[in-house]
Order: structure tokens, then sequence, then C-alpha cells
């Protein structure tokens, strides 16, 4: 059976081409600029499966035990072949919120990096209506003008809306090829399965949507190194020649420059840090017929409040972290100042496009909508706590990251003002909108860095702790750096103690929300007592994950930290201030 459940669906726009007014509202007054166009096709509407105005998506998957039982089995294996089912769906987008129950022959695989997530017990997947057995199929079969339909919840991402906010974020800010996103539940065999985010499928249909049958003829490359739709018209001259060149005055000869820059900056203005802009990842290529080569971000399940807010657009992330895993073709832009002036504009266009006055009402109706699938899921990794928690760190992050572009925009274009009156310029102040944020000004416990020392919320009666679990193992990640026995107080307060992740999954759960701060951090263990004699906080023993050579530091070094960039375990002075991680 399928889950129902009576939810208001939100009004999103879903143009592709931007205006001042979003959503039949005007926009925030001097807060937002107008949206240059770049040229190309306008696309088509989405398909009505991903609607990304209708309510949640209700999908059955109907699979033959054995079929079920080798697909789990897969899972385990880290395989990712077709399997038959029938599909059925709860049809009707915005325009037909009614609409019907359809039932269609697909296969069924599984979907995701097998060795960074599947670790927890929800599988995601990918249905496919033009695969048989052997993957040889009717390769013009399709279902609501579509060949795949994908279910998509990665440990990492307990909102399941982040690529919702940012491809809407997108489509205001125009002239980039983008996804359709639809929040969907996915029963299996009449047992509620999970809740999930359904992305479209980057295909050929996907390249005819966004540039038209006349103009979807083209390669396109995933990560710019393999090619998934058009390889008769695939042309990997051209490709190895961007890769091997740094000049930017060739670079534009290449391909349409103003819609990399637009293209990269969404990924800055979004705080991805898994995109281009940043690590060379997720992201497409896609050779069109007249405009020459055009980036395609993808995967935005790493985004809102997993960067610092006012992490620069140009230096990349962290903070002052120059050039962090940045390439050379987005460096030989941003180093030119004729190109760097057209990046910042770039920057204000897509920052225009994340107005919290717009993005802030979207979150919180679409939350509305996929909490209540998410509370009723059963294959979940993580509480319903941290979706609530790690939501409003994302409503704060749109606000912070916001009014920090701003400032950084008028001070990059030498346009300094003092908005807020607080004496000091928008150079010098990271929200020229607000009065008490400055350098020096009292800090507040808001998600915000109000005296701007580069820490947010420090100090007593803040809680900077983040909380992140999957399946059985729950952490606090507490970035504020406090000595190893403070930290251990601090821990024992919120209900837990000093700790380390136990499982494989555990692990990469600790790598991954950890990466973004490039120092130690203390975990639950010492050998204070008796050097050499590594126990937990209970005085139980343990043997780390050292990294080679560690421990290493002697009677000096007496407590156990996790050295993100090793990915294990060093000894370190219990003295020295570390950010760190309490297990609950």
């Amino acid at each position: 059976m399928l889950l129902l459940l009576a939810c208001t669906s939100p009004v999103v726009q879903t143009e592709s081409r931007p205006s001042t007014a979003v959503d039949g509202e005007s926009g925030s007054g001097t807060d937002s600029a107008p949206l240059e166009e770049i040229d190309g096709a306008i696309p088509a509407a989405c398909p009505d499966l991903l609607d990304p105005e209708g309510p949640v998506l209700e999908a059955e998957v109907l699979i033959d035990a054995a079929e079920w039982s080798a697909l789990q089995q897969d899972y385990r294996q880290g395989r990712k072949e077709y399997r038959p089912i029938r599909l059925r769906v709860q049809t009707g987008g915005a325009d037909d919120p009614g609409g019907g129950v359809e039932e269609v022959e697909a296969w069924l695989r599984l979907k995701g990096n097998p060795s960074f997530s599947w670790f927890t017990e929800k599988m995601q997947f990918v249905v496919s209506f033009n695969e048989s057995d052997g993957g040889s199929g009717d390769s013009g079969a399709r279902f609501h003008g579509l060949r795949k339909l994908t279910f998509d919840a990665a440990w990492y991402e307990p909102t399941l809306l982040r690529e919702r906010i940012a491809w809407s974020v997108m489509r205001r800010a125009g002239g980039l090829p983008g996804a359709c996103v639809r929040s969907s539940a996915l029963t299996i065999n009449g047992e509620y399965y999970g809740a999930y985010a359904s992305i479209e499928y980057f295909d050929h249909e996907w390249l005819e949507r966004n540039f038209g049958d006349s103009q979807a003829g083209g390669g396109l490359w995933k990560y710019g190194q393999e090619v998934v739709a058009n390889g008769e018209a695939a042309n990997g001259g051209d490709i190895t020649r961007l890769w091997s060149t740094t000049d930017p005055a060739l670079l534009a000869e290449m391909g349409d420059a103003t819609e990399w820059l637009r293209a990269w900056a969404a990924e800055a203005v979004l705080g991805d840090d898994d995109g281009f802009w940043c690590c060379a990842h997720n992201f497409y290529l896609y050779q069109h017929p007249e405009r020459g080569v055009l980036f395609v971000p993808w995967d935005f399940d790493d985004i809102l409040e997993v960067t610092p807010y006012d992490s620069d657009p140009v230096d990349g992330y962290p903070s002052g972290a120059y050039g962090l895993f940045q390439q050379p073709q987005f460096r030989a832009f941003v180093e030119d100042p004729v190109w760097r002036a057209r990046y910042v504009e770039q920057v204000a266009i897509v920052n225009a496009a994340m107005d919290p006055a717009v993005v802030l009402p979207q979150i919180d109706a679409w939350q509305a909508e996929i909490r209540p699938y998410i509370a009723d899921d059963p294959t979940r990794s993580f509480v319903v706590e941290e979706h609530d928690q790690t939501v409003e760190r994302m409503r704060r992050f749109v606000e912070g990251r916001h009014a920090f572009l701003n400032s950084w925009v008028a001070c990059a274009q030498g346009a300094e003002t003092d908005a807020d009156g607080d004496g000091y310029a928008s150079c010098a102040d990271r929200d020229d909108g607000r009065a008490d944020i400055y350098p020096g000004a009292p800090e507040g416990c808001d998600g915000r860095d109000q005296d701007q020392d580069g820490v947010i919320d420090e100090g007593a009666g803040c809680d900077t702790c983040l909380y992140h679990g999957m399946d059985s193992e729950q952490f606090l990640f507490c970035r504020e750096p406090l000595p190893f026995i403070e930290a251990e107080a601090r821990c024992q307060a919120a209900g837990g103690h000093l700790g380390y992740p136990q499982t494989t999954g555990g692990i990469y759960l600790n790598w991954f929300h950890t990466w973004p701060v490039l120092e130690p951090w203390w975990l639950g263990a010492t050998d204070a007592a008796a050097e050499g004699q590594w126990v937990d906080m209970a005085g139980a023993q343990v043997s780390g994950n050292w990294d080679g050579g560690e421990p290493d530091g002697g009677a000096a070094e007496n407590c156990a930290a996790w050295d993100e960039q090793s990915f294990a375990w060093t000894s370190e002075d219990c003295a020295d201030a570390n950010p760190f991680l309490c297990r609950r």
C-alpha cells in the first residue's frame, strides 16, 4: 500500500528565467540585484513526477521475494545489478494534486558509492524504465517522460531537503542547466521503507529538457572524464585541452565562460564543499553544439551549514586556506582582475536568488511536508532530533551567508558602506545589515560570529556542539577548542563522555563531520594514569586506530586525538585546546 499523509504543498517558483520579483513578491529592495540573463535554451517544465511544487511523491516497489533478497545481497557485496519490479506511483503534481495511481513494469538497482554510502540499513535506488535482462531493454521506453527515477537518501543528509533547496535557488538565478527535485516516500511490497529525495537523472532526457531537441546532442561527461550520454558526439580532445589549459583567455574560447562562473558561484554561495569550486568533484561537462563546454553542478547533498557561512567565495574553504582543493581553471579566472570582477558579479546574482525572505519559507514548508515521513521512516540511520537541528542550522546558514556575501560583494566592488551604522564598513564587517555584528562585538548564541573572530557562539552559555548519528552511534561534534579535561566536563554536561567511533560507518561519520576543521579533535582515550596503557573515560583498555608511528609523544602527550587528514589517531598534549567528540 501507499503511505498517505495530508500535507500542505508550498508555492515554489519553477520558472527557469529570473526576474526581480520572486514567487509573486517583490525582492528585498537594495538587498536584491537584477538577475542577469545567460543566453541559451529555456528549460522545459519539470516532468510531473518530479514537479518541485508537488506534494511528497508516494511510490511502491513490488518485487519478488527472491529478487529482493538478491538486491540485499548486492548491497552487502557492492554490486549494482538491475532487478525486475513493478512500480506503483501516486501521480499528480501541483496542477493535479488528486492524480491517481499508476503501475508500470520497471527495473531496480542500488544507488550510491558502496565504499562511502552503504553502511546503514537504508538502501538508495535507481528505477529504470528502459532496461531488461542483461541491461538491453527498450531504449525508447519512458514513464511520464522519464527513463529513470531516483530515490536518494545519503546517511550524511538528515534533512532530505538540500537538493530541493539548491536547485530552487539555481532556477531563480537562471542561466544554468539544472535538475528537478521532489520529496518522495517509498514502500516495498506493502511495507513503508523510507523517505527520500527524488532527483532528476542526468541523461539524454535531461539534456532535451534543458537545451531543447536541437541542442541536446552533445557529449555529457561525468566528472569531466566519463561520457554518460551521446558518446558518438563526445569530443575527448576538447576536454583534454580544457584540463591542460590555465590561460583564462584560451579557456573562454572553449565554452560559455559566463555560465562557468555562475555555476562556480552557485557552488560557493550554497556552501558546497563537495563540488568543482572546492574539490573538483560532483560536476558534469556538457559539450553544447553551439556554446561549447558548459559546467553543470551536481549532487547538492553536502551544502547549507556544512561550510562556515563566512567562507570566502574566492579563497575557498575553510576561510583562509587559499585554494584548498581548488582547480587551476577556477583559480585562473579569479586571479585575473577582469574575470575576477565578473565572478564577483555572478556571486551577487546567485546570492540575490538565495534571498532569505524566499528561501526560509520554502525550508519551513518543505520540512512540514517531509518530516512526518522521516519520523515514520523505519530505515533512517539518524534520530529526528538530528533532522530538526540540521534544518535549523540550514536556516541560520542561509541568513548568515546571504548577509556575509552582500558585504563581501560590496567590498570586492569597491562600494563600501556602513549600512547598519555600527562604525565598520563592509570590508571589515561580515554583516553590514546588523549593528550587533562587528569586530569585537559581544558574542551571542545564535549561530553567528558577532565578534568576527572566526569562532561561532564561543564562550559560556553557548552550545557549539553539532548532533550527528549513524544507527546506534550518536555523537556531538563540538568545535569550540578546549583542553582535554574541560572537553570531558563539557561532554558530561551534555549527557555523555569524550568518545570515539567503534564501527566502520562511525569512522566515516567522524571523518565526514570533522574534516572541515584542519586540526586534531579530542577522542575519549588517555594514558595519563599509566604510560602506554590507553583507556577510555570509564577506564576500560582501548586499542586505537593509531597513525603510523603513533602514539609518539611519551609522557608529554597523554591524550588521544583524531587527525582527519591521516584518518587515524594521534597522541597530543592534554593541555592543548582542540575541538572534541562526545559520545552519547
